[in-house]
Formats: C-alpha cells, structure tokens, sequence
C-alpha cells in the first residue's frame, strides 16, 4: 500500500520538530487547493511533495497565530 501521507507525517513530526497537535491541526485546516498542488505535481517523489505542503501549511499558521497575538 502507498504510504506516503504517514512517512510525510513521521518525517515532519521527527525531523522538522513539530508536534503531532501541530501537525494534526494543520491536516485538519490545510485547503484542498494545496492538497491538490501537491497531488498535481509532476513529482517523482509524491512523499516529498506531500511533506513540502504539509510543512509550508504548518508554518502559515504559525505566521498567522502570530499574526493574531499581535493585534
């Protein structure tokens, strides 16, 4: 079976150091739009891509976390 979606969850949950509540809200939030950039990209290596998208989305929403604390 294809398992890139958990490989990508453990490689940024080990390696990029965020936590499972981060990574699980951003599963949660992520827009179907970049689900799909990453579905369409024409890469040979869907896990990396998958990952790319899921760390780029986790750190929008720090931004915007931020974002909100200082206003």
């Amino acid at each position: 079976k294809k398992r890139y979606a958990i490989r990508a969850i453990n490689y940024v949950a080990k390696t990029e150091g965020y936590s499972l509540e981060q990574i699980l809200n951003a599963l949660d939030t992520i827009p179907a739009n970049e689900v799909e950039k990453a579905k369409l990209m024409e890469c040979g290596h869907k896990e990396i891509c998958i990952t790319t998208a899921l760390i780029l989305w986790i750190k929008e929403l720090e931004k915007q976390k931020v974002s909100k604390q200082v206003a």
